[in-house]
């Protein structure tokens, strides 16, 4: 089984990678317009997913005006609306304050899409709305990808009309089975380096004896070329076009602090049940209420109702679910989700996940991601 990206130590590494962006970035202003965001990052990647998180905000802004005094789906004011969103879309002006958290989730994405596409590729399906999955999502989402590209053209090409999100997921799992042409992270990790240096160990999760890693595998056949470990610990890609830059790099700012988590990610090896009477989901809170306290994600988060987990799980934490809850399987944890969103109130929920998912994925030795995870479900239910 491939290694999983660790997800913390991706995010922590595009947080200071966006710190260090905006360091250099807002020296001489306050504000970035479109044009300089787009130039922002080394890794025309990073910037894509920026102004792609900045279409979403714009669509979410056109979407808000509502009102019960005025007809806004009327074929003049939508007209007009278009009209003034379109003059809106022309001024962009940023602040470092709303940049730098979409440049750490745009380096995230970048990283995902980079290193683990099959991953980025199933998030993304995971949080489409209506549990559908259509070909126009594809299509925009193809406007912004430059990295990666064959996988998600193959989906789309598979993809006549819009399917549920379980069958897309299994197209998914198909394609990567085939193999598909993926590009060389030599590059892109190079460009991220001159900025921020990759952490000493990687980005991945440890890796079980023996076990093949991802670029071995991508470039299996193609000649002698690095390994995974050659290729984040070089400070030079050899082939980059430059490989002597004619001014030597900026003093890289060191990263932020990151928020401890209580266990780095550990391999998806399914664990061994231990001796005695099977534990419930109400077992394991009680047990953690007795241990010393810990912060969980119902702790770091507002107690405000979300209205679908799909939507509402990030990326790092779905991460950490997949790898600890379902033993890295992707296709499992997405299907739980829905299964679960549509369930009709938190005990029916926690019913399922303890009769279908925690005993058989052996919740019970994940005490703190199975509480973060049913902290999440709670909230999708509390009224």
């Amino acid at each position: 089984m491939a290694r999983p990206l660790d997800a913390a130590a991706v995010r922590t590494y595009a947080l200071a990678y966006a710190g260090c962006v905006c360091e250099r970035a807002y020296a001489t202003t306050t504000r970035l317009s479109g044009e300089q965001v787009l130039q922002c990052s080394s890794v025309q990647q990073v910037n894509l997913f920026v102004i792609r998180s900045l279409q979403q905000k714009w669509r979410e802004t056109a979407q808000a005006f509502q009102s019960p005094y005025f007809d806004f789906s009327h074929a003049d004011v939508q007209g007009a609306l278009q009209a003034f969103m379109n003059v809106v879309s022309q001024h962009i002006s940023l602040p470092r304050t709303a940049l730098e958290p979409l440049l750490a989730d745009a380096t995230e994405q970048t990283l995902t899409l980079l290193m683990e596409p099959q991953a980025f590729l199933q998030h993304f399906i995971g949080n489409q709305p209506g549990n559908t999955l259509r070909p126009e999502a594809l299509t925009a989402l193809l406007k912004y990808v430059r990295l990666n590209r064959s996988p998600v053209e193959q989906l789309l090409s598979g993809l006549p009309a819009p399917v549920p999100l379980s069958q897309a997921l299994q197209q998914v799992q198909d394609i990567f089975q085939e193999k598909p042409p993926l590009d060389s992270a030599g590059a892109v990790l190079s460009a991220l380096q001159q900025a921020v240096p990759l952490p000493p160990n990687g980005l991945w999760a440890g890796q079980a004896p023996g076990t093949q890693n991802f670029f071995d595998a991508l470039d299996a056949g193609s000649g002698d070329l690095p390994t995974v470990n050659k290729i984040l610990k070089q400070q030079d890609d050899p082939v980059r076009s430059d490989p002597t830059p004619p001014h030597a790099p900026p003093a890289a700012v060191q990263p932020p602090a990151a928020i401890p988590l209580r266990q780095p990610l550990k391999p998806a090896a399914p664990p061994q049940e231990p001796a005695g009477e099977p534990l419930t989901l109400n077992d394991l809170h009680a047990r953690r209420r007795d241990d010393t306290p810990v912060i969980t994600l119902a702790d770091r988060f507002r107690q405000k109702p979300i209205e679908s987990l799909q939507s509402h799980i990030s990326l790092n934490h779905k991460f950490i679910f997949i790898n600890q809850l379902f033993h890295g399987d992707a296709v499992a944890y997405h299907r739980a989700v829905e299964e679960i969103d549509k369930a009709d109130n938190f005990e029916a929920a926690e019913a399922l996940m303890q009769s279908q998912y925690a005993e058989k994925y052996l919740w019970r030795m994940a005490p703190d991601e199975a509480e973060d995870f049913a902290a999440m479900v709670r909230r999708r239910f509390q009224g």
